[in-house]
């Protein structure tokens, strides 16, 4: 599991510099894949900082996905435990 972790940490940071060069769809990769690890490790706050940053990544190529990842967000974002980090996510995904 910290093996996990660990690469999703890495992951998303690998798609935080790819999203920062303008690389989005393989930045989107990154999250997607940083995502399915968080949510195997249980670790929240990755995991929703990585559908934030996905969100971003996926607004202007595939709206549709972008409105999943949006609804999901709002669903579930109470789960959250931390205020900054909540503000932090629902900040990027309003438009």
């Amino acid at each position: 599991e910290k093996a996990d972790l660990g690469l999703a940490n890495t992951l998303q940071s690998r798609g935080d510099l790819l999203k920062a060069a303008g690389n989005m769809d393989e930045a989107a990769a990154k999250y997607r894949t940083a995502i399915k690890l968080y949510e195997k490790t249980g670790e929240i706050m990755g995991y929703f900082y990585s559908l934030a940053e996905l969100y971003e990544c996926c607004k202007s190529e595939d709206k549709a996905e972008a409105d999943n990842i949006k609804r999901l967000i709002q669903k579930k974002i109470d789960l959250v435990p931390y205020d900054d980090v909540k503000e932090y996510v629902e900040a990027k995904i309003s438009d």
